[in-house]
């Protein structure tokens, strides 16, 4: 199902004995979305007292959703 909540309020009245279940894409989806506002929110904290921090924040937002197996520790490369 998706997570859409007018979906989410309707189907139950439409089918009552149905089972919602929500898949796996949707759950990666909302964890992704939660996960971005958060660094947001922390970004607009730190914006103007740890602009570095600002800034690695904003440029290498990218390798917070990377799994680890996929991150390389031992060679580092900056790209401009």
């Amino acid at each position: 199902m998706d997570m859409y909540s007018p979906y989410r309020d309707f189907l139950p009245r439409l089918f009552p004995d149905a089972r919602i279940i929500i898949d796996r894409f949707h759950i990666v989806q909302l964890l992704n979305r939660v996960l971005n506002s958060y660094r947001i929110r922390v970004m607009n904290r730190l914006h103007y007292t740890q602009p570095r921090d600002y800034t690695k924040l904003k440029r290498l937002w990218k390798l917070l959703l990377k799994p680890r197996e996929a991150l390389d520790f031992t060679h580092y490369h900056t790209h401009r």
